[in-house]
């Protein structure tokens, strides 16, 4: 029951087999920060104002498509994965990513 509340105010959404992660948090939208958990990979999603970060703490994931309100109103921006900065594009609060992309425990994705 306590993982439901965690993601109903974090507005966590997922489809692993389909690489796609999202967040919508609900409450202290400016400053936020909560745990995250799949099947084999967890770790920890930041976001303070229009900056936000996912970190791998365990396991490994691959995603295709990332959704973030925080992402509302903007057509591009940069991300930051480990140590390389790119721009993408930003449609309906989602990127898509040109090629999948895979974080191992230690990796972070960073919106700047």
């Amino acid at each position: 029951a306590s993982y439901g509340l965690l993601n109903a105010l974090s507005g966590f959404t997922f489809d692993k087999g389909a690489g796609y992660l999202g967040f919508s948090p609900k409450i202290y939208q400016d400053n936020f920060k909560c745990f995250w958990a799949l099947d084999g990979v967890w770790g920890i999603y930041y976001q303070n104002n229009k900056k936000s970060k996912i970190e791998v703490l365990y396991g490994k994931i691959s995603l295709k498509k990332l959704k973030l309100h925080i992402l509302k109103d903007l057509n591009s921006v940069d991300i930051k994965m480990n140590e390389i900065l790119m721009k993408v594009k930003v449609k309906d609060c989602e990127i898509n990513f040109p090629n999948e992309i895979e974080l191992n425990a230690g990796n972070s994705l960073q919106i700047l």
